[in-house]
């Protein structure tokens, strides 16, 4: 599951939510699979889901954005 936060990027605050992801909570790190393989297999399936990559912050998160424009993070849960 993720968490919703206001996305300010020189809009209005309440234009739009952001959206954070954290793909594989728990199950892979059970696997021994890193953060950043974690994210890059979320973020490419949701790009094969239709989504759109806006920007990659190195092994940290990818900022992503649905069919309809509206941006959302993709990151790891800490171990």
């Amino acid at each position: 599951m993720g968490l919703a936060a206001p996305a300010h990027h020189g809009t209005h605050p309440h234009d739009h939510v952001r959206q954070h992801r954290r793909p594989g909570e728990g199950s892979g790190r059970a696997r021994g699979i890193g953060a950043a393989t974690r994210i890059t297999a979320e973020s490419d399936r949701l790009v094969r889901a239709g989504g759109t990559v806006l920007e990659k912050f190195d092994g940290h998160h990818v900022l992503m954005a649905d069919p309809e424009g509206n941006e959302f993070c993709v990151g790891a849960a800490s171990a």
